[in-house]
């Protein structure tokens, strides 16, 4: 084992991940050129709060995102591909501190191997969307690894220097909020390791600290940027639902039904990472928690990765119940694990860390064989029942989506895991080396793979996308903002958006096959856009051969 270990760390040098890691970054940032855009509704959004409007009037007070990724319009109708580029720079400035993290609690080559799997996981999906969650994966990083590394001598620095990267984060996007309650926790847990005998008071004031920090500065910030709109933590869009969900009427069955959703994401989970779950549970012991050893890492990890993945659980599931309805396309079914899985390089830190732990304990055996009997029960069930009970998208959860790309691919890596998780039951290093040398590196390759052939079929332009470009080049800014979307799918209709690029153009979505009226026409449009059939459009109508679109003035459809 240690000649193994040996050749291990000296492949893994910091030269080789060095390298391999640019080189990587690389063929991320030529994979996303060579897409045409995957747009929903949110990087229509986004493309629109940042660079078409004023970030004062923006519904989400992303403002430093706003305000960083409003750059992209000096790229011209090359946007999108600067964007792009900006997103790989901050995912890669993430993977940065995840290496420097994983440091702290496994040797060189181990870390280099998270960070280079880092790279390949499904995440880096979110680096060819226009939308925050490549920036809020390494200002996430960024923020763990001050809460690791941060001197603690001074409360009021460690405190404010938290809750400030928190308030910074949470103006990327404002979910960090949520993150608050787990991380003044762990700040806690970090304080209660120093000075026994100024604990108990150290602990309460440095969750007082990093709370009110965080308040104080991003409403400060919020006020100076946005004036009295920013000064909403969550924003106007945000902000109306949740007032929407805390009717009292709706109380109960908002937890029954969040309940469910927590269900559905617990197994996914255990069929995914089901060894660092075990692992984090068994370390979770009353024993552990009272010898509060400030040079265990390892359990700091473990403690971190709880706190977060508790609470980020609850809030997605309740937010899901929540957003029901809102869209066409919210519905219970869907696993909305973007919202928390930033933290997921967190699994296999703490996968590894275990790999050099003494020999097991065969007293405490029964209590590993019940941890693991619980979570393989999940992961079996998740194999037989997940793929009913819940739609994976890519755009919500890549890992789980790729992971279940198909039935074959989805039961081999989910045995391999209750492999690994049995393994572990019975001897624990077995099941770290298990997750760690065979599941991850399979896990990996696989997800790659299927998810990199999904997004290859965004390399041919659809009809949506050519009736966008078409228009876009064919009429003015001025006669775009008079102009009207007509069609049916509203996700691709958002597309056709994104290519015209310009806040003041509407929509309309009818039925398909639906035929349309100028009474659907709003007053003021100049110019109609049609995708599809619906019904006879003017006989001056432009119909290019690139798609089933039609250009025409609406003035010819108000004509008897």
């Amino acid at each position: 084992m240690f000649s193994f270990a040996k050749q291990f760390e000296s492949i893994f040098t910091q030269r080789f991940v060095i390298v391999t890691g640019a080189l990587l970054a690389m063929l991320i940032l030529i994979r996303n050129a060579g897409l045409y855009p995957t747009v929903f509704a949110d990087e229509w959004h986004y493309s629109l709060l940042s660079r078409l409007q004023h970030i004062a009037d923006a519904s989400d007070p992303d403002y430093v995102y706003l305000g960083l990724f409003r750059l992209t319009n000096y790229c011209g109708d090359g946007y999108l591909g600067c964007a792009r580029v900006l997103n790989v720079a901050f995912f890669m400035l993430g993977v940065c501190f995840v290496y420097f993290c994983a440091r702290r609690v496994v040797s060189q080559g181990l870390a280099g191997m998270i960070a280079l799997g880092t790279i390949l996981a499904p995440l880096n999906i979110y680096t060819a969307y226009y939308m925050p969650e490549a920036m809020y994966f390494g200002s996430f990083w960024l923020l763990t690894w001050f809460v690791f590394t941060f001197p603690r001598n001074s409360l009021y620095q460690y405190g404010i220097g938290t809750g400030g990267l928190i308030a910074l984060l949470a103006m990327v996007k404002p979910h960090a909020f949520f993150l608050l309650p787990g991380i003044a926790l762990f700040s806690a847990y970090r304080c209660l390791c120093d000075r026994p005998d100024e604990r108990l008071r150290r602990a309460v004031m440095i969750v007082v600290i990093v709370v009110v920090s965080a308040v104080v500065i991003r409403l400060t910030l919020g006020g100076v940027i946005a004036g009295k709109a920013g000064l909403s933590v969550f924003g106007n869009r945000y902000g109306s639902m949740a007032s929407d969900s805390t009717a009292l009427k709706h109380a109960i069955s908002t937890v029954l039904l969040s309940a469910h959703v927590f269900g559905r994401h617990a197994l996914a989970l255990a069929v995914m990472f089901g060894v660092p779950i075990a692992m984090a549970i068994h370390c979770l012991s009353p024993r552990n928690f009272a010898r509060v050893d400030a040079s265990d890492e390892r359990f700091a990890a473990v403690l971190y990765l709880t706190l977060l993945l508790g609470s980020l659980l609850i809030v997605t599931s309740v937010f899901t119940v929540t957003a029901v309805g809102s869209g066409p396309y919210e519905v219970l079914e869907r696993l909305h694990m973007r919202y928390y899985n930033f933290i997921f390089p967190l699994f296999f830190i703490v996968a590894a860390s275990f790999l050099s732990t003494p020999a097991p304990d065969k007293s405490k055996r029964h209590w590993r064989i019940l941890i693991a009997t619980a979570i393989g029960i999940l992961a079996c069930i998740a194999l037989m029942k997940l793929l009913d009970i819940s739609r994976p998208i890519s755009v919500d959860g890549p890992e789980i989506r790729a992971f279940t790309y198909s039935p074959s691919h989805f039961w081999i890596l989910g045995l391999c895991g209750i492999t690994a998780v049995a393994m572990w039951a019975f001897d624990s290093k077995l099941g770290a080396r298990m997750f760690v040398f065979v599941f991850f590196p399979l896990f990996l390759l696989s997800t790659a793979w299927s998810l990199n052939l999904e997004m290859r079929g965004r390399l041919g332009a659809d009809t949506y996308d050519h009736a966008g470009l078409f228009t876009r080049h064919y009429l003015s800014q001025n006669e775009c903002a008079q102009l009207t979307v007509v069609g049916s799918e509203p996700a691709s209709l958002f597309r056709t958006l994104f290519y015209i690029d310009n806040a003041a153009t509407r929509l309309v979505e009818l039925p398909p096959g639906a035929p349309l009226t100028a009474a659907a026409i709003p007053k003021d449009t100049e110019w109609v856009l049609t995708i599809g059939e619906h019904g006879k459009v003017p006989d001056t109508a432009i119909r290019p051969h690139m798609g089933d679109f039609a250009l025409f003035r609406a003035g010819d459809l108000r004509r008897p």
